[in-house]
């Protein structure tokens, strides 16, 4: 500007010290509950990612757990098929070495290698004399023998019931499930004479699909996992290579004995702070300890693209607010500064109802609705992040144990006349969200209301156990088909008179195609989506367990395919191992 106006310079500058004083006394004013709001913020969602992260592993921990549970409850039955077996009985009884060794040791072996058909994860077996001498060891045809467990240790840990053993010469882990062989003598009256000790029998089961089960978790980013003794020594691990990997494996003393410490004070699931670590804690039956080790760069990682974006909003805010003062102080400043005050401020005390904030083309208005926009992505923050907690209701469907015991009957049945059936596991995709958002009632209606699509899916003939007594064995309800729920969000149905897959693809279309209509209550409206996993009797398995198992097992792979996904058990198991070969 030229020297020819120096009256109109002077006011210039005049007007400018004024809103300079002026924006620089606001500006802390916005920037502040900003920040504050920011810093709130990103401690809110750090603690709800922790607690969402911290609650995924225990569902992996509790999968974990339930898989090994099942691995000892198989042992445990293939020891009491073993110790009623008259040929082992009579090779436990007899006295004569030449009837012994001679006559009966030959079939004794040939009678373990059949055991050993049936159940392939049955690495090796073992007899012992009533003294603790080894007798007979029977080893799966391929595998080394656990020359570093020897027989006498091994009964001095447990005579009598289950334990993880780790074999440092092969450097692997395996479950040892040991029982007394309790006969009576043959000779003198099978009814009055007493129990004697003979000897003892150890079963070591193979763990290496637990151990695979537990990479697969661990490859899919979900925190490393680890099996170990009271004193900390690793029995199952699945780490990664990082830093946190090493100081958790550095630590596991001090970590197991605090672990159990809380938990022998009535901590159902204590959780372990490492640095910026977590670490989730759950007994593991009957004398170890699982440890899920969940990274806190996971976390921080989470939260970090939120910390950047409430400084780009400080920063428009700053830029937005010191222009607009230089524009029009009090009518476009001053007034729809303290109108956004009052709202980050209501926001900064932790309520989302705040006075309506004007709508203008302007720089102001621009702040404003980045304003808005920082809010409505912190709500839906906040309202995914509680969308993960969920509350277990009941539908009036056939509970677990009442499923199981139909699912027992229906093998029987089904072996005996040749017939064929599958078992559909169900889970309902992000039923935590609706829990979280719209209220425990909402869960409870969602739930019965997918119960009731279910159920109308299976043919008309199925039957459908709602709060019913319990039908008599034999009858023919307690002869056809079921609709259960497991807990929380998981059903499970068994379809029987099966002829193809197509029958089951009928049921699951169905079911789908049911989910495409909305569900509305009150006036809320909410698409519902299911991972269907499918297994078939007595292809897939001979028993009820592993029915289910492999049903749950092909749901997971079902959740991980996508939302709203049917997989049968063959196709999941396949696909399983396609992806372990294309990580090797």
């Amino acid at each position: 500007m030229s020297d020819r106006h120096p009256d109109r310079r002077r006011p210039l500058r005049g007007g400018l010290r004024l809103q300079t004083r002026v924006t620089l006394w606001l500006l802390p004013m916005i920037v502040a509950p900003l920040l504050l709001l920011g810093w709130l913020a990103n401690v809110q969602l750090h603690d709800q990612l922790r607690e969402q992260h911290l609650a995924r592993m225990d569902t992996l921990l509790e999968q974990m757990d339930l898989h090994m549970q099942s691995k000892i409850r198989t042992a445990e039955a293939n020891a009491r098929l073993m110790m009623s077996n008259s040929l082992l009985q009579n090779y436990m009884r007899a006295e004569d070495e030449y009837e012994r060794y001679e006559l009966l040791y030959g079939p004794l072996l040939r009678l373990l290698d059949s055991y050993q058909q049936a159940h392939p994860d049955l690495r090796e077996v073992r007899l012992a004399l009533a003294d603790g001498t080894e007798d007979v060891r029977w080893v799966r045809a391929g595998r080394a023998s656990s020359e570093g467990l020897p027989t006498a240790s091994l009964l001095g840990l447990e005579a009598d019931g289950a334990q993880l053993v780790h074999d440092a010469q092969l450097g692997e882990s395996l479950l040892m499930v040991s029982r007394p062989v309790m006969l009576r003598d043959v000779r003198a009256d099978p009814v009055a004479t007493p129990l004697q000790h003979y000897g003892y029998l150890l079963l070591l089961m193979d763990l290496s699909l637990v151990q695979e089960q537990m990479f697969a978790y661990q490859r899919a980013g979900q925190g490393n996992l680890l099996a170990v003794n009271h004193g900390g020594e690793v029995l199952l691990a699945a780490c990664g290579v990082d830093a946190g990997a090493e100081a958790l494996l550095a630590d596991l003393p001090k970590i197991a004995a605090e672990g159990l410490a809380d938990l022998r004070t009535g901590d159902a699931d204590p959780v372990i702070r490492q640095g910026r670590d977590y670490i989730r804690v759950r007994a593991l039956y009957p004398d170890h300890l699982w440890l899920g080790h969940v990274p806190g760069e996971q976390i921080a990682q989470a939260t970090r693209g939120l910390g950047w974006l409430v400084l780009l909003v400080v920063f428009v805010a700053t830029a937005g607010t010191f222009l607009m003062v230089l524009l029009a102080l009090r009518v476009l400043v001053l007034k729809p500064l303290a109108t956004l005050e009052r709202a980050a401020l209501r926001i900064g005390e932790g309520s989302w109802d705040f006075p309506a904030l004007h709508r203008r083309g302007d720089e102001i208005g621009g702040l404003m609705q980045a304003f808005e926009q920082m809010v409505d992505r912190l709500q839906d923050s906040h309202q995914q992040i509680h969308h993960m907690a969920y509350h277990d209701e009941l539908t009036g469907l056939a509970n677990r144990k009442q499923f199981n015991d139909h699912l027992s009957r229906a093998v029987d049945l089904a072996r005996r006349q040749g017939e064929r059936f599958a078992v559909l596991f169900l889970d309902l995709d992000r039923f935590k969200d609706i829990n979280d958002t719209h209220g425990h009632d909402m869960g409870d209606r969602v739930l019965r209301h997918f119960a009731e699509l279910v159920s109308a899916c299976v043919r008309d003939q199925d039957y459908v156990a709602r709060g019913q007594p319990v039908p008599s064995p034999g009858s023919r309800e307690a002869d056809g088909e079921m609709v259960a729920r497991l807990g929380g969000d998981e059903f499970i149905v068994l379809l029987r008179g099966l002829h193809a897959p197509a029958d089951v693809l009928r049921v699951t279309g169905r079911i789908l195609q049911g989910l495409e209509q909305p569900f509305v209550h009150e006036g809320v409206t909410l698409m519902l989506r299911t991972s269907i996993g499918v297994a078939f009797y007595p292809q897939d398995g001979d028993n009820a367990e592993q029915l289910m198992q492999r049903a749950d097992f092909a749901m997971y792979r079902a959740k991980q395919d996508g939302t709203h996904r049917v997989w049968f058990y063959r196709d999941a198991l396949v696909e399983e191992h396609r992806d372990l070969m294309d990580l090797q």
